[in-house]
């Protein structure tokens, strides 16, 4: 892919590792190049299930559902545990009652990942 079609920077952002510390796995992160949040970066991070930052993450969805009028989330590969996706999906249902969810998983039945579904994690 030309480095111009190129979606996200492979990760840690400084920022990141400067201020997080410890109990995440960087990934990669995107600079944003247009609209209202230009010269911002979108930075990205994978935790674990029970990690406090699901409270963050679904105090950022209300908010975004409530004042900007989101009616759904894409959710990628998150490590959301079932508890918080029940928590996100009522907080959907309170202000977009017709709001969606979309849970996107990698494949983890494979020797890489302990050749599990991904329905189990």
């Amino acid at each position: 892919m030309p480095s111009e079609q190129k979606r996200y920077t492979p990760g840690p952002n400084k920022w990141i590792i400067k201020d997080l510390r410890e109990k995440y796995i960087p990934t990669w992160y995107n600079p944003i190049k247009e609209g209202k949040f230009k010269g911002e970066t979108d930075l990205s991070v994978i935790t674990t299930p029970d990690s406090r930052l699901n409270n963050f993450y679904l105090a950022g969805l209300e908010w975004m559902v409530k004042n900007i009028g989101i009616d759904g989330v894409y959710i990628d590969n998150a490590a959301l545990d079932w508890f918080a996706l029940m928590r996100a999906r009522k907080i959907i249902d309170k202000y977009r009652p017709e709001g969606r969810m979309d849970l996107h998983s990698w494949n983890y039945f494979n020797k890489w990942a302990g050749f599990t579904n991904c329905l189990n994690l």
